[in-house]
């Protein structure tokens, strides 16, 4: 079903200044309360009881996740991680997330329950607030309250999402690695100066500039290609008629696009934005309206592929085909990889439809990016799919058009309207007179199966259509047209609702269809059925029925139809017809001076090389289903066609010998069962239609059927019956929208001319790894062919020592307008510490680039031996009681415990340990973790005072928060009075760092200072503190 992307508008103010919400609390960090654990097993006990059941988080703790997720994400320049903000969304009673507004811009979206994944969304820049103006980011939260209410109604379990909500509590998360930040920098919206070439339109309300909105798809598509800076001149033109606003047109390969010209975002007037507005949505008929412009996201590659000369690579795909959601997140992030933006769509039941960017993305925690198209409005990252495991996906509706990139077509398509009065009539036959002539016969595809008459006629190469009716009424119905020229066409005509009459049969026109004459003699009466006519000139024609007389019913005329003579039994050998057999309507080719043929349900295909006098039956060999049989036919010339039957099971057979045999085959691509047509003067060259679901499109082989391609962008539009006049102009009906806008199709450009051959495209062009000893990694690499021709390539590895570097395949062919992914594996087994550099190298027979090199270096580091962590203290008079987190490694053989610096336990077996009869004073512990190649880093260090009453905190230390310890890239220090001086001292006495007055946060850069242990001086108006600190 076609989903229509609709932003519905309403009367808005759009809030360009920060909205103060609930004040946070001062304090970003809360103190945990410790517990003093009497028995281990208690304690685990009540930890597996709390994973095994969900939670409600309240909105403390989703602030902490919040304030620890937004401070180890944002980036480099932002400094202070307060809060500016808060506030809770509730849905049908249930508050489902909380979010949180950062003072140094964006926000944090945190679930209301631990059974969902902990973060919904986040941004580092913008403002929010409660009410959500932004209608794509609406229907996409509505989405989140929706699997919200579900998982907290179901009671879902929590054993898989808890494990997340306690690392960021922890701030445990996993470093930032081979992320796609933001490719977009528009924030380009839909009103004001955007839409300045779109239909007048005063009732649009605030915001629009009295003009009707662009729509999200036209402004997703701007977005897209505004980033590509293409192309500098579209292709061809495109006009469609608006019940309300009349007339829309764009001259595409008029237009220069002028992108220099268009700024990130509009604030004043600007011809050149306003130009790809309009043109984009005018490309995919964009229904423009005062509250909302909508269109389908279905028409938008063909626009891209066909107006816009982008790569046949466009593709729509749907999240219904891909249930795994792993396997989503692959085609998203292949195109972002690659640099490409990727156009997604989705809807929901309060305002339907929306279309967006998604530009980026976080490999570490599993979000993208989404550029809204609403000024920036709501802008960030966000998670796709089920927020629990074994929840539903509220993202099954989602849509995307992958492979945008810029191309260079040699032949695409127009899109025009036929002017049938009635809504859906598709093209059931076509014939191409010429360049500028050509006509087609409608039925009635809205389903109602009513019979019809109707045809429709161009002589101005496609750009308009006249259309009228043979007979009238809805009792006869047209087999197939045949024509001469723009005045004289044939029909054969039948009674589609009752007994065969002597009004059907063969009609003539002289007059381009105003009138129409009856040719009687032939295919007439109750016993006949008058399938198909064709006439090679005025005076020489034939046409054919079913079995009549115990033969196929065919006669011929040498005198324009004023009488026809009945092709004698004798004159047809090979055969006699099978019980039930019978032709088809529609079913006839002709070819080379002489030949014509027609197939039957029966598998039979009857051929005559001198213009129908006689005749000779050949048997495809296969069994015709019922409604089967020889459903296409089409021929390069008198000896090599190709035969199928369109209904399952699906069956294809070819010839080389004119029919006397013919040989099974399985095409390769999309070979589609709408229509088939040879394309004259080209050998071996074909044309495919679809209209089935799942089988939509049009395309193309250039080597007798074998392999097919698609015509860029056609493969989410119905195309129907169509013919060839030559390889530069083609024809393929569809089905009409109304009597002003669809219908029919008219290829432009040269198929299989201008051969360049084959294209290769590599990417990535160069691999860079950085791994740990005997770590094993894999890279794709994508080998296409954007050619016109096969591309065979074969993969060797220089130098061939490289053994460390392998593919899982070394050879391949590659259609034309296809790709074949290759793994690449980097393989650290048994290497030492270091760097290596090899290269793939790509031999091929492309024309632009025989021999591809593709540079692969490798970092192999010493194996990091996981550490300990959440090291805590417990004191009951002069006894220590020490726990632990182990590390994930299976690895580990034991513990270490260190106190003051110095060993008192070895090889420890269990998380906890006991350290008795203690002095009173201060005590410092750390733990590291025992591994077959050494001792771990340290673990976090925690400090004691042994008073033999209990356990007494150091006051200083008390009031401040250092983490993460063990530190990676950064360490933060937080504290509740202001810091008047920090310094970071090497174990051996080195100043590695210090600032002064740094306020009540300060956050160290430790990505490159050694690893080791470090001590931490910080002064504040309480005192002095000391810490000791571990960098890994």
């Amino acid at each position: 079903m076609l989903q229509i992307e609709y932003f519905r508008y309403f009367t808005f103010l759009k809030f360009l200044e920060k909205i103060s919400i609930n004040n946070p609390s001062n304090q970003l960090n809360h103190q945990n309360t410790l517990l003093k654990m009497r028995k281990i097993f208690t304690l685990l006990l009540a930890f597996a009881t709390m994973v095994a059941m969900a939670n409600p988080v309240d909105m403390k703790v989703a602030e902490k996740v919040a304030v620890n997720y937004y401070t180890h994400y944002a980036p480099s320049s932002i400094h202070d991680y307060s809060l500016s903000g808060s506030f809770a969304t509730t849905y049908e009673g249930t508050t489902t997330y909380f979010t949180f507004a950062f003072t140094s811009g964006g926000f944090v979206m945190v679930a209301a329950d631990d059974a969902s994944i902990p973060v919904l969304g986040y941004s580092f820049e913008g403002v929010i607030s409660p009410e959500v103006y932004n209608p794509a980011a609406e229907a996409w939260f509505e989405n989140y309250n929706k699997e919200m209410v579900e998982i907290t109604r179901s009671k879902m379990s929590n054993l898989e999402t808890r494990p997340q909500w306690d690392n960021i509590l922890t701030n445990n998360m996993e470093r930032e690695v081979l992320d796609v930040n933001p490719l977009l920098t528009t924030t380009w919206d839909q009103g004001c100066y955007y839409n300045t070439l779109c239909p007048t339109e005063t009732g649009a309300g605030f915001g629009s500039c009295n003009h009707a909105w662009t729509g999200c798809v036209a402004t997703t598509m701007s977005q897209i290609m505004k980033y590509h800076a293409f192309p500098a001149n579209g292709i061809g033109y495109h006009s469609y008629t608006h019940a309300d606003y009349g007339l829309q047109s764009a001259n595409f390969g008029s237009t220069t696009y002028n992108y220099a010209a268009m700024p990130n975002n509009v604030t004043s007037a600007n011809t050149a934005v306003a130009t790809l507005m309009y043109h984009a949505g005018v490309s995919v008929n964009m229904q423009y309206g005062a509250d909302g412009s909508g269109a389908f996201s279905e028409d938008v590659p063909f626009a891209l592929v066909n107006y816009f000369n982008y790569a046949p690579t466009v593709e729509l795909k749907s999240k219904t085909n891909y249930p795994v959601m792993a396997d989503w997140y692959a085609l998203l992030r292949n195109d972002l990889d690659a640099g490409r933006p990727v156009y997604y769509a989705g809807s929901s039941t309060a305002s339907g439809g929306h279309a967006w960017v998604c530009d980026g993305y976080r490999i570490s925690d599993n979000k993208f990016h989404f550029n809204w198209g609403w000024s920036g409005s709501y802008n960030g990252y966000f998670a796709i799919g089920s927020l629990n495991p074994g929840g539903n996906n509220f993202n099954d509706d989602n849509r995307i058009i992958i492979g945008i990139q810029p191309g260079n077509n040699t032949a695409t398509w127009l899109e025009h309207n036929t002017g049938f009065s009635a809504a859906s009539r598709g093209i059931n036959y076509m014939h191409a007179v010429s360049p500028s002539v050509a006509w087609a016969i409608a039925y009635d595809g809205s389903g109602g199966a009513a019979t019809i008459n109707e045809f429709a006629r161009t002589t101005n190469g496609g750009e308009t259509w006249t259309t009228g009716q043979v007979l009238g009424g809805t009792t006869y119905g047209l087999g197939n047209i045949c024509a001469l020229n723009e005045n004289i066409a044939y029909v054969a005509v039948y009674n589609g609702v009752g007994n065969q009459d002597n009004t059907c049969g063969v009609y003539k026109t002289t007059n381009g269809g105003l009138t129409w004459t009856q040719l009687p003699g032939a295919l007439q009466g109750s016993a006949s059925f008058a399938n198909n006519v064709y006439f090679w000139n005025e005076q020489e024609g034939m046409c054919h029925g079913d079995v009549r007389d115990g033969y196929f019913e065919i006669y011929t005329t040498v005198n324009g139809g004023s009488t026809w003579q009945r092709v004698p039994q004798a004159n047809i050998t090979g055969g006699t017809p099978a019980s039930g057999e019978g032709g088809w309507t529609s079913v006839i080719e002709a070819t080379g001076p002489n030949t014509i043929m027609f197939g039957t349900n029966k598998s039979k295909v009857y051929i005559s090389d001198d213009r129908g006098m006689h005749w000779r039956i050949t048997n495809a060999n296969y069994t015709g289903a019922t409604n089967g049989g020889i459903n296409l036919i089409a021929f390069s010339d008198a000896s090599n066609g190709i035969v199928a039957q369109s209904i399952a099971p699906i069956t294809f057979r070819k010839t080389s010998n004119g029919g006397a045999t013919w040989e099974a085959f399985t095409p390769t691509g999309p070979f589609l069962t709408s229509d088939l047509m040879a394309v004259p003067g080209s050998p071996n060259t074909y044309v495919s239609t679809g209209a089935a679901t799942g089988a939509t499109g049009v395309s193309y082989s250039f080597d007798g059927g074998l392999n097919w391609t698609y015509f860029g962008g056609t493969s989410s539009k119905q195309f129907l019956g169509g013919d060839f006049y030559d390889n530069t102009c083609g024809y393929a009906g569809g089905f009409n929208e109304n009597q002003y806008n669809g219908g029919m199709y008219r290829m432009i450009g040269e198929l299989g001319g201008s051969a360049v051959g084959a294209i290769v495209s590599i990417t990535p062009v160069e691999i860079d790894v950085t791994m740990q000893v005997d770590e094993i990694v894999t890279n794709p690499l994508t080998i296409s062919n954007t050619g016109d021709a096969a591309l065979t390539w074969n993969i060797e590895i220089d130098p061939v020592t490289a053994t460390w570097l392998s593919v899982n395949q070394t050879s391949g062919t590659i259609p034309v307008g296809q790709s074949t992914e290759v793994t690449v594996t980097l393989d650290g087994t048994g290497l030492t510490a270091g760097e290596y550099d090899a290269f793939i190298v790509v031999n091929n027979n492309s024309t632009n680039n025989p021999i591809v090199d593709i540079p692969v270096y490798l970092t192999v580091e010493a194996a990091t031996l996981q550490a300990p962590s959440n090291l805590e203290a417990s004191v009951e008079l002069n006894d220590v009681t020490l726990t632990w987190l182990a590390p994930a490694s299976p690895d580990v053989l034991g513990y270490d415990v260190y106190k003051n610096d110095a060993i008192i336990a070895e090889s420890v077996t269990e998380t906890t340990y006991l350290d008795e009869n203690l002095d009173n004073g201060t005590y410092s512990y750390y733990v590291t973790a025992v591994y077959d190649s050494g001792d771990s880093d340290p673990s976090n260090i925690v400090e004691v005072q042994i008073t033999g009453i209990g356990v007494e905190n150091i006051s200083t230390t008390a009031l401040l928060t250092v983490y993460p310890n063990p530190a990676g890239n950064t360490l933060n220090v937080m504290s509740k009075s202001d810091i008047k001086n920090l310094r970071l001292v090497s174990i051996d006495g080195q100043l590695v760092f210090e600032m002064n007055n740094c306020g009540k946060e300060a956050r160290i850069n430790t990505s490159n200072l050694k690893s080791g242990l470090y001590m931490l001086y910080i002064s504040t108006a309480d005192g002095q503190s000391t810490q000791k600190v571990s960098v890994r």
